[in-house]
């Protein structure tokens, strides 16, 4: 399994889904992306 943040990729909160992320300078996540 993914660790939070590897590979710009961010476990949901239900560990089941993955959301791939862009990589901020803020680190900061919206989920409206």
């Amino acid at each position: 399994m993914l660790q939070d943040g590897e590979k710009g990729v961010i476990i949901q909160r239900d560990k089941q889904t993955y959301a791939v992320a862009p990589h901020i300078p803020c680190g900061v996540v919206s989920g409206d992306t």
